[in-house]
């Protein structure tokens, strides 16, 4: 498990632990956000172990962890022209 920083469109700097399944990405962070606000976000950028990749926002839920409270799931998205 890595960490990474994620910049929705729309939303201050996020970060925390990713893992990474398949073109599917988890990440685990602490956000005040209400899954309300996080459902108006849908693109932005993930960067891990120095690699910046473009996402799009797939679903968000209260996180289990309990260190944490909001895990994002992410879809990565093609690179941009």
């Amino acid at each position: 498990m890595s960490y990474g920083f994620l910049k929705l469109e729309g939303s201050p700097p996020l970060a925390g632990p990713v893992e990474h399944v398949g073109d599917m990405i988890l990440l685990r962070t602490r956000s005040d956000m209400t899954k309300a606000e996080f459902a108006e976000l849908h693109e932005g950028h993930l960067e891990t172990n120095g690699m910046i990749e473009r996402i799009a926002l797939e679903s968000s839920e209260i996180s289990q962890d309990g260190r944490y409270s909001t895990d994002l799931t992410l879809r990565r998205l093609p690179p941009e022209a």
